[in-house]
């Protein structure tokens, strides 16, 4: 019998084929205790008879009236989680009803979870393999190189469907407003921001025909991924141009670059605390700590910023140069800092 003790394994299918059924079957006779919740998202008539096998394999399936994508079928399945399991409950495991996860991959990848429960866990598929559909190859190749440029994250693999995520990140994932693949670039995201580790496990690479049952929409649903970068750089972009503003007009004004620099990150972090609070990532938590560590991380660059400045400008160049130069230099130093010894290549676990 399935127990909180082990993460439930949550599958949306849309459309299935009999792979679903085998699958599923495959991963109840590796472990007969498993939960397995499976999601409907709104399958045609002609997908009845898959469903009605399910049944026989000892699952729980909930139903969309009609298809409302991958993101929310996944959230329809945690928040019934939520409601069904105990607080001990530790996670769940999501695997794509395709067939592209092994059972092996699916049950290693939960054990792997349950010694360690408080990281995401994503299982990491070869896209250099010429088993790989190029469509596949090309589309993953890039979502991450953005990924990487824009967050310092090293992964190697974005839109896996196969993770293992705990329990503090599912709660916060049902307040996303995404509802189909770009909720899964959201989920890394939202990882990020509430400081969760990411864990990267090896897998399998499997494809069926090179992945024509695949319901990804290219145009659509790239455009709906490259949205969430969009929007999560934004914010910085607007923060950083109010920053140079107010900078360049106190000091215009005082000639003093203490008094620029502290006024001009003063009134930009206020606006990038707010909108990244609310906007960004719509973050659950309490506005007091949140705000203390941000007050806290802003004045420190702040500090930093301002001695670069002045160094910068003794050396004859002009402030509102000394200014760029300064800020370019942060950047530089902020993702070195994270890229090797934050986002390092310790986060690849050997499976």
């Amino acid at each position: 019998m399935a127990t909180d003790t082990y993460p439930a394994l949550l599958i949306p299918a849309y459309q299935p084929s009999e792979t679903l059924v085998q699958l599923v079957q495959a991963v109840r006779a590796l472990c007969s205790e498993q939960r397995i919740i499976v999601v409907d998202d709104g399958s045609d008539e002609n997908r009845a008879a898959i469903f009605l096998k399910l049944n026989d394999c000892n699952i729980e399936l909930l139903r969309h009236p009609k298809n409302q994508g991958k993101g929310q079928a996944l959230k329809t399945g945690f928040k019934y989680w939520l409601e069904t399991s105990t607080s001990s409950a530790l996670g769940m495991v999501t695997a794509d009803a395709d067939g592209q996860h092994l059972p092996q991959d699916i049950l290693h990848i939960g054990t792997v979870f349950r010694n360690h429960p408080s990281a995401l866990y994503l299982g990491v598929r070869q896209f250099n393999k010429e088993s790989a559909p190029w469509r596949s190859r090309f589309g993953n190749k890039l979502t991450t190189f953005v990924l990487r440029s824009l967050t310092t994250m090293p992964l190697q693999d974005t839109q896996t469907g196969l993770r293992a995520i705990p329990r503090k990140l599912i709660t916060t994932l049902l307040t996303s407003k995404a509802s189909r693949y770009d909720f899964e670039l959201e989920m890394l995201l939202m990882a990020e921001e509430h400081k969760i580790t990411i864990q990267q496990v090896p897998i399998c690479t499997v494809y069926f025909d090179d992945n024509n049952t695949s319901h990804f929409r290219p145009v659509i649903d790239s455009i709906k991924i490259y949205f969430v970068f969009i929007r999560f750089t934004a914010i910085s972009i607007l923060s950083a141009a109010i920053d140079f503003i107010i900078f360049s007009f106190i000091y215009w004004l005082k000639k003093n670059i203490f008094l620029a620099v502290l006024l001009g990150r003063l009134l930009s972090a206020t606006f990038n605390f707010k909108l990244n609070h609310h906007l960004a990532f719509k973050s659950q938590n309490k506005l007091l700590p949140a705000a203390i560590k941000y007050a806290s991380l802003a004045s420190f660059l702040g500090l930093i910023a301002y001695s670069l400045i002045t160094l910068i400008h003794s050396w004859g160049i002009n402030v509102y140069s000394s200014k760029i130069m300064a800020e370019i230099a942060l950047f530089i130093l902020s993702f070195t800092i994270q890229r090797f010894f934050i986002f390092n290549k310790s986060i690849f676990l050997k499976k």
